[in-house]
Formats: structure tokens, sequence, C-alpha cells
């Protein structure tokens, strides 16, 4: 089911949007709608407080109408970039825009758009909108609740820079990019939950479309995972998130090879480094580039490796339950969002490992380098730190 527009919409275009969560501080659970009474300038802002104020500023660019122009232009430069024509992509790439007309402050009158018009694409029945309709903002609600300060801080840096009528530098993308990992990862974790639930509700010719749905989502999201390597390091243009056209960004376009000498930019230096969550390949590539980024010694080298066996294991037992289970998605598709989990719990474990003197040595480089290899490990530089939920 093409959950474009319902769930957390791709990085680029979440981000012009200002995030659909603009307006749910108040919905997440987390703290009640109603301001504090303590003295503002004895504490920190509320959610409530916070909310209040980003839906002021949003206010403040302007008749919405103008805004709403912009991100669907950027959204579908974005499609036609990055090669997204099929059928299911035209059908995503057009709700996400229409949803982009309604304020992103009227969160549940775009909720409630959209699933109007997924509704129509499945032709479902009252009886299974009833039941589907409540799980969609449910699995939606957990991502934003779970990840709303986040969010807000995402969504308030954004809009100063906004307000500003400035382009964004490619410090603030690197940022951005990192802090968007994890909650990207969860969304999509989310969404696969949300599936294994609904398909049991579809008629056969239902999930059809539900299975080409989902193989284009798939290819969106691959897309930008593996395009998030080179924006957490600052190497990041415009034109990635479709914004070419966007009046405060035609006069600061500028190229991958000049991004980092922007006057005032401090962007992390160091040459792009990929890696696929879902090949094991590149996960003993990530851990060779670790051991050599950190020169790790004998002994925290065995316990990287060590890490590494015991998620392939895991990954194992996956895949072989997985292989008995009557599901109609292909297995690759079903093992993708376990194999981001254990990628970025190895990311997260290893982070662990290197001593404080090795993490200095490695800020202290003016541009990482590695020792020579064999021939047999990977050429590329091992991976820059990156920051990621529940890393030690």
């Amino acid at each position: 089911m093409s959950w474009s527009g319902l769930r957390l919409p791709r990085l680029g275009t979440w981000l012009v949007a200002l995030a659909l969560c603009v307006g749910q501080g108040h919905a997440s659970g987390q703290e009640t709608v109603h301001p504090s009474t303590a003295d503002p300038k004895d504490r920190p802002p509320t959610l409530f407080e916070r909310n209040q104020k980003l839906v002021r500023d949003l206010k403040s660019l302007g008749p919405w109408e103008q805004q709403a122009r912009l991100i669907r232009q950027a959204n579908r430069n974005v499609f036609r970039q990055y090669g997204w024509d099929s059928a299911e992509d035209r059908f995503a790439e057009q709700l996400v825009g229409d949803v982009a007309q309604i304020p992103p402050w009227d969160f549940m009158g775009r909720f409630n758009f959209a699933f109007s018009r997924v509704s129509e694409r499945y032709t479902l029945t009252e009886q299974q909108s009833a039941q589907i309709r409540p799980k969609i903002l449910w699995h939606s609600m957990r991502v934003m609740g779970k990840h709303v300060t986040t969010l807000f801080d995402l969504s308030e840096e954004v809009l100063a820079a906004r307000l500003e009528q400035r382009p964004f530098n490619p410090a603030e993308v690197a940022r951005w990019s990192q802090l968007s990992e994890p909650i990207v990862l969860d969304a999509r974790a989310e969404f696969e939950t949300f599936i294994r639930e609904v398909e049991p509700l579809l008629t056969p010719e239902q999930k059809e479309i539900l299975e080409k749905d989902r193989a284009a989502e798939d290819r969106r999201v691959r897309t930008i995972l593996n395009r998030l390597g080179e924006w957490q390091q600052g190497r990041w243009t415009p034109e990635d998130w479709g914004l070419q056209d966007d009046p405060f960004h035609t006069g600061g376009r500028t190229s991958p090879a000049s991004t980092g000498d922007r006057a005032g930019v401090d962007a992390p230096s160091g040459p792009t480094v990929l890696y696929d969550p879902t090949d094991e390949d590149a996960w003993q590539r990530y851990v060779r580039d670790f051991i050599r980024r950190y020169r790790l010694d004998e002994e925290q080298s065995t316990t990287a490796w060590a890490i590494l066996r015991d998620l392939r294991a895991r990954a194992g037992a996956h895949r072989a339950a997985m292989e008995h289970e009557a599901a109609g998605a292909p297995l690759e598709v079903r093992m993708a969002p376990i194999y981001e989990r254990l990628f970025q719990e190895l990311r997260t474990r290893l982070d662990r490992i290197p001593t404080e003197d090795q993490r200095r040595a490695v800020e202290d480089q003016d541009t990482p380098s590695m020792p020579p290899g064999d021939g047999a490990e990977s050429e590329q530089p091992g991976p820059r730190p990156i920051e990621i939920d529940g890393a030690g």
C-alpha cells in the first residue's frame, strides 16, 4: 500500500515541507496540550509551545499556496532526477504533491485526504477502511512519537533557513541527514509491520496492487538510504533535493567539489563512503574499514569481528525463519528492514570500541586517510562516525 503522504515522506521533500509532524506536538502523548504556567524564562519551551511557534513561523512565510507550489516542484524534480517513473511512482508523486497543498498545521486534513486517495486506489470497502485507517494512523504516530523532539529540531532549523531566505549549507544538510537516518529506518520498519497487519484484510487483486506499490516504495527508500552517506558528509547540492528551482537556492548553487569551501561552513571532510545495509558483504567491508580507520589493536579487532559474526548469525536465523513463511512478498523485500536494523546495530556496537585517544586521532586529521591494505580489503577510506539513536 502506498504510504507516501501518510508515512514520513522522503528526506528532501520532508525537510522542505518542514515535516508532517507540525501541529502534532500534543498528539504524541508525551505531554499535555496546555502550556505550562511556569515562567518561560526559567524553563525550556514545551512541545506545545514549540508547536505554536512553529505554526506561527510557517504562516509568516506567506500564503501556503506559494510554499505548496515550491514543494510540488521540488518533489517533481526529485522523481525525475532519480528515475522514479513507474505507474506506482507517478501515483506516489501525485499524492505527495496533492497532500502538500494542505497546510502542514492541518495534520488530520492531510491524513484524511491522503487516506481517501489510497482508498480509491485500492477500492477499499467500508469495512476495510474502518480496519485499515486506524492502523495507518497508529503506526504513523508511533514513529512521530518516538522521534518527536528530533522532528521539532529539524523543522525549526529548516524553517529558520527559509525565514532568513537563504540556501541550506552543507554543514546543515550533514546534521539534518544524520538526525534523519534513524527516523527513516524506523519509519521503514514500522511500514513493514503495518504491511504484515493489513495484508490479510486485502483481496488478491488488492494484494497485487500492494506488491507493486511496495516494490516501488522500496526502490525509492533504498535510493535515499544510499545517498545519506554523501549528505552526512556535507556532499550535497540543491539538485539532490529537487531545489534547483527554489528561489532561495538558485543563487547559491554549489558543486560537490566546492561545498566544503564556502565561507563560514564547517562541512565534514572525507570521501564518500556507501554501504548497502542489505548486503552482508558491505557489512564485512564496513568492519574492515572501521578497524583500519581507527587503527584498532588486535583485541579490539577481534571484538569487532565477533560482533559481525553475531549479527550475521542473527540475520541467517531471520532468513531461515522467513523462508518457511507463506508470504506474498519476495524474501529479500521482507528481509530488507531486518538487515537495516542489524546494520544499524553493527555501527552502534562498533562505535563503542575505539578509545578516546583513537577517536581524537581520527578527529584531528584534516583529511581522513587509511593505511595501505593488502589489496583484498576495500580501497575506500573507513566510515566516519554517524550519530545513531542508542549509540554509546
